[in-house]
């Protein structure tokens, strides 16, 4: 997995949960802060995810291969 598939789901998570941020500021959320952690957390996690599985497609390695 290169740095480019990291830092693109790093900068992707961060965007969200400043987003995020100002989505929920502005509805008045009790925990803006703690929310948009949450949000930007699970967004990362799929970016990586989608990032990995489009890596091993490219590489063409199965998952249940040795």
């Amino acid at each position: 997995m290169g740095k480019h598939y990291v830092r693109t789901s790093l900068i992707i998570g961060i965007v969200v949960f400043i987003i995020s941020v100002f989505v929920l500021v502005a509805v008045g959320s009790p925990a803006p802060y703690l929310g948009s952690l949450v949000v930007g957390f699970i967004v990362w996690e799929i970016s990586f995810y989608h990032l990995f599985a489009k890596d091993r497609d490219k590489r063409n390695i199965s998952p249940g291969r040795n």
